[in-house]
């Protein structure tokens, strides 16, 4: 009878049964006994690395922005976020800024169900005129995330304790000029954060590239191991827009204001420049 043993995916050192970090690197794993259910001998069984919510978001991008239809593309989508990029699992071509949505509002929805965040909606009245409902992230637990997670990310930003607006944390996790992002301008490629979960997800072994290229049948089957995990992060997502549809219209609206502000900007001062333009000539 031949032993089949797990290997940890970052120093291949062999793994026990029921761990969830490498003892040699300290590398975050589960150990699934599933994992050894293969028809072929003498292969090298590789632990499953642990996997966040924007993790999945990406991975099976195809089933959450199916949730996010609703959020349809515009002139200003276009400006700041012009291109389509390809789902990994499915092959399929999505607009960007959908996608991002889709991973940010999964990853918030996660946090909160850890009970690690809450997100408040305060009214506000803008200018002293326009009532507007503004969204905070408060922060209310603390656990350890990858750093080069989008979750550490939202984290490592309300570790002062306070409460943050979203507009500024979409600036910090999507990235921007750091002198605009105060005034919640993003103006950067919507490439970064993209390529960001991308190259996570090659370094843990699912993605053979990060070039954003869809993935072979073999990838496939390890990745078909978390379709669970993503069903549950798909699940909370769908009981926190039925529980409060308004809500969660709110959330997704404030993430794309934020995300959209720099195109609008951009359009004003085009139209004044061609207006001063055309009166000097």
């Amino acid at each position: 009878m031949v032993e089949f043993i797990l290997y940890c995916p970052n120093c291949g050192k062999p793994l026990r049964e029921k761990m969830f970090f490498c003892p040699n690197c300290g590398y975050p794993v589960l150990v699934d006994r599933s994992l050894l259910a293969d028809e072929l001998a003498g292969l090298t069984y590789v632990a499953k690395p642990i996997l966040y919510a924007s993790d999945l978001a990406y991975l099976f991008g195809e089933h959450f922005v199916s949730r996010f239809r609703w959020v349809s593309p515009t002139l200003f989508h276009y400006m700041m976020f012009p291109a389509k990029t390809v789902l990994p699992y499915s092959g399929l071509r999505a607009a960007c800024i959908t996608l991002i949505v889709a991973i940010i509002v999964a990853t918030l929805i996660e946090l909160e169900a850890m009970k690690l965040i809450t997100i408040e909606f305060k009214p506000v009245k803008r200018f002293g005129l326009f009532n507007t409902v503004d969204v905070y992230i408060r922060p209310v637990g603390k656990q350890v995330f990858e750093q080069d997670s989008i979750e550490h990310m939202v984290l490592e930003k309300l570790e002062a304790g306070k409460p943050v607006r979203l507009s500024e944390l979409v600036a910090d996790v999507v990235g921007g000029i750091p002198f605009l992002k105060g005034l919640g301008l993003v103006f950067i490629s919507h490439k970064r954060m993209l390529k960001r979960i991308r190259v996570r997800l090659h370094r843990k072994g699912l993605l053979p590239t990060s070039d954003g290229s869809k993935v072979d049948e073999r990838y496939r089957r390890f990745i078909d191991l978390y379709k669970g995990e993503a069903a549950r992060v798909l699940w909370l997502l769908d009981t926190y827009a039925m529980r409060d549809k308004e809500r969660f219209r709110r959330l997704v609206d404030k993430i794309l204001e934020t995300l959209l502000t720099p195109g609008v900007v951009m359009s004003i001062l085009i139209v004044v420049v061609c207006t001063i333009l055309m009166w000097l000539l």
